[in-house]
Parts: structure tokens; C-alpha cells; sequence
């Protein structure tokens, strides 16, 4: 394999992982200003997201240089974001609720996605971890 190549490929998931961090802090950041703009007072529940971001800002720095870490937590987050749908729907269900939640068709796409973007990203991770042990032994 080319030196390019396994370069591209050891920073792949590094820059992925960053654009995702970004992605999800635009989002409460976003979130955030547009509870604000509709005139809602601010109360500490508009923090939620940030209490999401924080520890996973800490797991991309972690991830950066041990990429074990970007294995597991980027595994890990899919498996959840994956999860949530169905956890939803058990709840309505368990719940008898008279009202089921109603699932809109993007969200039935973003819960496939990015759960599959996540996989690939921590397969890159796991790729370039194999990589680092193989040439280290």
C-alpha cells in the first residue's frame, strides 16, 4: 500500500470525527438560538445537548491519538442512534398510549444514516488501529 494512501486512510476518521463534532455543536448551538428566537425564557434544559457534547468532544480528543477509543466510541454511539427508534416505539407500545408517535419519514432515514456514517467511521478507526499494532510489532 502507498504511504499516501495509508496516510489518507490513518486520517480519514480523525477528519471525519471532526466533522461530525461539528455537525452535532452547530445543532445545539442552532437548537439553542432557535428556542431563544420563538421567545422561550431560558432555563437550564436548553444546556441538555451541551451535557451530550462535552464528554463526546473529550472522546474525539482521546480518539485523535488512541484510536481504539474512536473504535469504541464511535461503535458505540451507532449502536444507541441505532436503537432509538425502537426504544421509542416499545415505549408507546408499553405505554398503551392512545397517541402513538407518529414516525416521519426523515427520521426514520437519519435514524439509518448516521448510525451508518458512525460505523464507518469507527471501522476507519479500528483500520487504522490494526495498522499502528501491525507495523509497531
Amino acid at each position: 500500500m502507498s504511504n499516501f494512501f495509508s496516510a489518507f486512510l490513518r486520517w480519514l476518521p480523525r477528519l471525519l470525527s471532526l466533522l461530525i463534532l461539528t455537525f452535532f455543536w452547530l445543532m445545539a448551538v442552532g437548537e439553542a438560538f432557535l428556542a431563544h428566537a420563538k421567545g422561550f425564557v431560558f432555563d437550564w434544559t436548553g444546556l441538555l445537548p451541551f451535557l451530550f457534547l462535552v464528554p463526546f468532544s473529550v472522546v474525539v480528543a482521546l480518539a485523535w491519538r488512541r484510536a481504539w477509543v474512536g473504535t469504541a466510541a464511535f461503535g458505540g454511539l451507532a449502536l444507541i442512534l441505532a436503537s432509538l427508534p425502537f426504544l421509542q416505539h416499545y415505549v408507546s407500545v408499553a405505554h398503551r398510549s392512545p397517541h402513538p408517535i407518529p414516525h416521519h419519514p426523515g427520521t426514520l432515514i437519519a435514524a439509518g444514516v448516521l448510525p451508518a456514517t458512525l460505523i464507518v467511521i469507527a471501522l476507519l478507526f479500528q483500520w487504522s488501529w490494526n495498522r499502528r499494532v501491525r507495523t509497531a510489532a
